[in-house]
């Protein structure tokens, strides 16, 4: 409801405006009445009204002195102002009040009503922008703090303190996360024919249900989608003490329920109750991503560091884990000579663990090739045929070395692959190219991923490699440049800066710049104005 505030001196026009329009249809609440502008100020600063009629002479505090405290106060109230005295004087003082409307006196009510009436209106337009700018806003925020989360837990990029503040976030001292890992059961085999189309459909829909499922529990967390089949869900806790196991098992059963429900999939979790600070986020992921893949239960909600049901001998010491991640490293890479020294090393890891039990090292090489498969999938680096062929060769194999021997052609395969692949450099070159003329407009890894038609992770991972900083680092750094040019002209607005190199939302534009330069965009430009005033002295 519009709310809305009545001040004249004459109590029979008071009584007249309570009953003669039909308020409720209009949509306005009264809030009260006053007969002077005294009153009215302390009733307006009391109830915050949206509209006041009032009318201009009155005694103790006439209209206009009204008025220009409650401006003073920073009131946006819509004023519609009643008067019998329309002379030059005070139709100035009114201009420079920012009033809505005048209505001469004796009242016409029907005038009255289409003044509210498109008063009404206004406001509710107003309203509408306002909340659609707090949401893109939210949206700018929530999407940019996903992106720094995702870059973090794949050791993409190192976050340095206050990092958060250029998306509206506290600083990243003492920040504390619970940590659950969702994994959807069996997806490597599930997805294999599905098209590239309806598995993003697929994994849109999961994470959509992910990320509305714990709103009614009065939790704030994020969704990262950290690759193909598997989410991290972040949940920021308020104290640095353990999350209790039932509680937040709990919360991970909860999320399993809605995706059956909703998608009509299946997830395992693996969660962490210890609180895990911003910088312990990767190794905490890799840790959790590590035991969901030897679990055998299916679908399984546990707490890392549980014992995976049929998993034998706990095997997970560092040199092993370290093997098969360089491993994996070198051959997403397709570098063939880190990715030989690297099997090598391999190789005598899973010959140390074949001595100590048969059983164990074939459910850790099954494990490495499901790993590898996963994740050449994610760079677009094996075909749905050569997946296919794995698997065919991983349910006829008859022991450890029959699938050592699936995981190093997997491996060679590979690197072969990616060799033959376009040259990086020539995408790097089309990629700059990309962001160059399309520096202006919304456009993410994803578009530009597509453009090239490679994956958007094979891409950062290359774009790394060939830049030295993220996609989102590049991209910021080119943006604040050409701001900072096109600010130093002296014809643009801050807000037509911003545009002009793809911020819509000045906000962000204003605190992506300021963390930056150390700056705010007013304050550059105010700072070029004085040194040129200083020169010409």
């Amino acid at each position: 409801m519009i709310k809305l505030m009545l001040v004249d001196d004459e109590a029979n026009i008071l009584r007249n405006l309570q009953t003669v329009l039909p308020w409720k249809e209009l949509g306005v609440e009264w809030l009260g009445t006053a007969r002077n502008g005294r009153d009215a100020l302390e009733l307006a600063l009391a109830e915050t009204p949206d509209i006041v009629i009032s009318d201009i002479r009155m005694p103790v505090m006439d209209g206009i002195a009204f008025l220009q405290k409650l401006r003073e106060r920073g009131s946006e109230a819509e004023i519609i102002l009643l008067t019998g005295y329309p002379d030059f004087e005070y139709a100035r003082s009114a201009i420079q009040l920012k009033v809505k409307e005048y209505v001469v006196k004796p009242i016409d009510y029907d005038e009255l009503q289409a003044v509210v009436e498109q008063t009404v209106r206004t406001i509710r337009e107003r309203r509408r922008q306002r909340y659609r700018s707090e949401q893109q806003w939210g949206r700018v925020k929530r999407i940019a703090y996903e992106k720094l989360l995702h870059d973090v837990l794949t050791d993409m990029a190192h976050v340095a303190a206050g990092e958060l503040q250029i998306v509206g976030q506290e600083p990243v001292e003492g920040r504390m996360y619970a940590l659950l890992l969702a994994d959807l059961d069996d997806y490597m085999q599930r997805s294999l024919h599905w098209s590239g189309s309806e598995r993003k459909l697929w994994n849109s829909a999961v994470k959509n249900v992910l990320q509305e499922a714990l709103l009614p529990v009065g939790l704030t967390y994020c969704v990262p989608q950290v690759r193909e089949g598997e989410w991290c869900v972040l949940v920021e806790l308020r104290s640095q003490r353990p999350v209790a196991a039932d509680e937040i098992r709990g919360w991970a059963e909860a999320l399993q329920a809605a995706v059956r429900d909703n998608v009509r999939l299946d997830l395992c979790f693996c969660y962490e109750t210890k609180p895990i600070g911003f910088a312990q986020l990767p190794a905490a992921y890799r840790s959790a991503r590590q035991r969901l893949m030897l679990n055998e239960r299916s679908p399984a909600v546990m707490q890392n560091g549980e014992q995976a049901e049929g998993a034998g001998p706990d095997p997970l010491d560092r040199s092993f884990w370290e093997s098969v991640e360089s491993l994996v490293s070198a051959v997403k890479e397709g570098d063939a000579n880190k990715a030989r020294s690297r099997l090598c090393r391999y190789e005598e890891e899973m010959q140390r663990l074949m001595k100590r039990s048969g059983t164990l090292a074939e459910q850790l090489l099954h494990f490495t090739a499901l790993h590898m498969l996963r994740e050449l999938r994610d760079v677009c680096a094996i075909t749905a045929e050569g997946e296919e062929a794995v698997w065919r060769k991983l349910k006829v194999s008859r022991g450890g070395k029959d699938v050592l021997a699936v995981v190093k052609e997997l491996a060679r395969d590979a690197v072969r692959a990616a060799e033959a692949k376009t040259n990086a450099e020539l995408w790097m070159i089309k990629a700059k190219d990309y962001i160059e003329r399309r520096l202006a407009d919304d456009f993410g890894i994803d578009d530009l991923a597509e453009y090239l038609q490679i994956s958007p992770s094979y891409f950062s991972l290359k774009f790394k490699q060939a830049v030295g900083s993220t996609f989102l680092e590049y991209v910021t750094r080119l943006r604040m440049e050409r701001a900072r040019k096109l600010l130093s002209r002296g014809d643009k607005s801050v807000a037509q800066v911003g545009r002009l190199v793809g911020y819509e939302e000045r906000r962000y534009f204003t605190k992506v710049f300021h963390k930056y330069f150390g700056v705010s965009p007013n304050e550059f430009k105010e700072s070029l104005t004085k040194g040129g005033n200083a020169q010409r002295e």
